[in-house]
């Protein structure tokens, strides 16, 4: 018979000892440590901390591009539409202001934020294409303007009500999912938001440069309606991609 000896617990028959990790359980430990991490990574409905940042790029470039088609037809609608364009000027900001007091909380609240933002995006399509088609049929240039501008103020009194609930949800999702301090990821997302939205403004102007150039510069020619046409189908383009941003969900 073998005996274990109180005083020696070293002998023959005693338990080996508990060494260090072989390499194999310490590659599990690293795998599990992984597998934490990454959960820990994902527990925003937005996704991974990657996923967030791509998706608040995509919603903010195709924001900015469709504002800034709104942008540059303000800039350029009293140069070319002198007899009607600051009358529209005027009436798209008494909407907006109207809008932004009295109906953007109720819109944005019965809509829920995607579908009010879409909306505002929409009808922000309708006012820029009302300006093209302004220009190219002069016998129906009043009304389609003064139409388009009352269209485009009302998108903008609750556009920029929608819009706020989708940047403060990005920027906390992405806190969330880093475990960053909320206010320097709300720097960032501030600094992308507007890189992208100066940016396109800038892009969006430029473009208008070939209106600008030859000896008909008028109304009719075909540099400015083209311009408008242009702004016309950017801003459409953007509107599409604004559905593919993801919904966030309503307090």
């Amino acid at each position: 018979s073998c005996f274990v000896s109180v005083r020696d617990p070293t002998g023959p028959c005693a338990a080996p000892r508990r060494g260090r990790p072989t390499p194999l359980s310490a590659t599990r430990s690293m795998s599990h440590d992984n597998e934490l991490g990454e959960m820990a990574q994902t527990k925003s409905y937005l996704g991974t901390p990657k996923q967030i940042i791509c998706k608040f790029v995509m919603f903010a470039v195709f924001f900015s591009l469709n504002h800034g088609c709104v942008t540059g037809v303000l800039a350029y609608v009293q140069e070319f539409f002198t007899d009607v364009g600051p009358t529209s000027v005027a009436v798209l900001y008494g909407l907006y202001t109207g809008t932004a007091l009295l109906l953007a909380a109720i819109i944005v609240d019965w809509a829920t934020y995607k579908y009010a933002l879409l909306g505002g995006l929409t009808l922000y399509c309708l006012y820029v294409a009302c300006y093209a088609v302004g220009g190219g049929f002069p016998e129906v240039r009043t009304p389609v303007i003064l139409t388009g501008a009352a269209i485009g103020g009302f998108s903008a009194g609750f556009l920029w009500t929608a819009q706020g609930p989708y940047f403060k949800a990005f920027s906390e999702q992405y806190a969330l999912a880093t475990n960053s301090p909320q206010e320097k990821v709300t720097g960032l997302f501030a600094g992308i938001f507007a890189f992208c939205y100066l940016g396109c403004e800038v892009l969006l102007k430029i473009a208008a440069k070939p209106a600008f150039e030859g000896d008909d510069i008028s109304l009719q020619s075909t540099g400015v309606v083209g311009l408008f046409s242009g702004y016309a189908v950017v801003s459409i383009v953007s509107c599409i991609g604004i559905m593919f941003v993801p919904e966030i969900p309503v307090p």
